[in-house]
């Protein structure tokens, strides 16, 4: 069974989604509609709007298990916190 905390990557906007979204009874073992929740996929936006391009299309190559390049890599070493 996948936790909401877990699920939001204990990201605190998304965590504080995740919350009202439970309060209001989405989430019965099955994330899917959790994570289609209003406030959820609001503040996904919120977050992936928040990031450049670059960072964008390699988080895009990394979910989607594709190769990384050389110069994705260097994208990637300066996103390592």
């Amino acid at each position: 069974m996948n936790k909401p905390w877990t699920l939001s990557g204990r990201h605190p906007g998304l965590l504080r989604a995740m919350f009202w979204a439970l309060c209001r009874g989405a989430y019965n073992g099955d994330p899917t509609p959790l994570l289609q929740a209003p406030a959820v996929t609001e503040e996904c936006a919120k977050i992936w709007h928040d990031f450049l391009p670059d960072e964008q299309r390699l988080r895009h190559i990394i979910a989607s298990e594709l190769p990384l390049h050389q110069p994705e890599e260097a994208t990637l070493s300066e996103l390592r916190l």
